[in-house]
């Protein structure tokens, strides 16, 4: 009877092991895929920086002073720096050309902005994309946008925790551009398209929410809106 009664007991702890590991591996499988996306779009990211930033001047972070290294370490701190091979796949990743590079240290951030016709296909490798195809950062209103991604610190993921004040850098070839956030709105999207003219130097990165609000037929677009830093 005892010899039973050890053997149930065995077989229900292997099973809740097994569960529990299951469920573990169902839980990673995001995190594994955001990670790989992650790898590739830092290739990205030091081929631009390796292009185009040789030369950048240097440019204060908010509160301290900041030299050359520091706003690239900045940028290279939440990346690993790719191989060679790694670096010949990146093209291939994306359509278009990248635009610039946003980094919001806040919340962790550092993101390739591409720039072309197919915001669709590079949408749905959660890059981020501009808007249009001709507004220029540092004279017109530039428009980001992103997918809200589920897993967390994961594309804009945590962009609900922006608040009015806060800073973030977008580099574009040889310029460091330093943006405050002056405004977070909540909009369906049918009603956002007015909110996206604000026909000045300002910068808007849109997103959805991560889950939809009782009381709206879907998720509303979190849009925040920056001006250029004094």
């Amino acid at each position: 009877m005892n010899e039973d009664r050890i053997a149930i007991m065995f077989d229900l702890i292997t099973g809740i092991v097994t569960v529990i590991i299951i469920g573990i591996v169902i839980l990673m499988i995001p995190y594994q895929k955001a990670s790989q996306r992650d790898s590739k779009e830092a290739v990205i990211i030091d081929e631009y920086l390796e292009e185009k930033q040789a030369d950048i001047s240097p440019v204060p972070k908010p509160g301290s002073a900041a030299s050359e290294s520091d706003t690239a370490e900045l940028v290279q701190s939440e990346y690993e720096r790719p191989d060679n091979n790694t670096a010949a796949v990146s093209k291939q990743y994306y359509k278009g050309t990248v635009d610039s590079i946003l980094v919001i240290d806040k919340i962790g951030l550092a993101k390739a902005i591409i720039r072309g016709s197919e915001n669709d296909y590079n949408l749905s490798r959660y890059l981020f994309v501009t808007a249009d195809q001709t507004s220029v950062l540092g004279v017109d209103n530039y428009v980001i946008y992103g997918h809200c991604s589920q897993t967390y610190g994961h594309s804009f993921n945590r962009l609900d925790e922006m608040q009015v004040g806060d800073n973030f850098q977008l580099i574009q070839g040889t310029e460091t551009y330093q943006y405050t956030v002056t405004n977070i709105q909540l909009e369906l999207r049918e009603n956002a398209s007015p909110l996206l003219s604000t026909g000045t130097n300002t910068v808007q990165l849109v997103s959805c929410e991560k889950k939809r609000v009782e009381g709206f037929p879907e998720k509303r677009l979190i849009i925040v809106t920056a001006e250029i830093a004094s």
